[in-house]
C-alpha cells in the first residue's frame, strides 16, 4: 500500500473538487469512546478552506445572537485540526478531526 502525507492530504482535501475516499478512526474524549473506523466514499470538504492570500484583521470570535441565545460560533477548523467533509450520495456532513485520518483514496496516511 502507497503512503501518503497528511499535509498533502490536506492540500489535496482543501482544494480539489473532485470526490474522494477517506478512513478516519472515531474518538469522543468526553465519553470515553471511540477507535472505530469508519469509512466515507464519494465526499468533498466543505469546511477550512484556505483564506485568501491578504491577511485579514484579527476579529473576536462572532456568535450567532436570536432573541437573547446564543446559537453557535465559528468552527475554528485550523485551530481544531478538523474539517466538515459531505457525503454526496446522501448530502450528510461530518465533522473529522485530521489526526485521525487513516486512508485517503486507498493510500496510507503518515505524519
Amino acid at each position: 500500500m502507497q503512503l501518503i502525507a497528511l499535509a498533502d492530504v490536506l492540500l489535496l482535501m482543501d482544494t480539489t473538487s473532485d470526490p474522494f475516499t477517506v478512513v478516519y478512526s472515531t474518538a469522543d474524549r468526553q465519553r470515553g469512546t471511540g477507535g472505530e473506523l469508519l469509512t466515507l466514499e464519494g465526499c468533498v470538504c466543505t469546511g477550512g478552506k484556505p483564506k485568501p492570500k491578504a491577511p485579514a484583521p484579527a476579529e473576536p470570535v462572532k456568535w450567532t445572537v436570536v432573541a437573547g441565545l446564543a446559537l453557535g460560533r465559528r468552527p475554528g477548523h485550523r485551530v481544531n485540526q478538523t474539517r466538515n467533509v459531505t457525503v454526496l450520495s446522501s448530502g450528510k456532513t461530518r465533522k473529522l478531526h485530521v489526526r485521525l485520518i487513516v486512508e485517503f483514496n486507498g493510500q496510507t496516511v503518515h505524519w
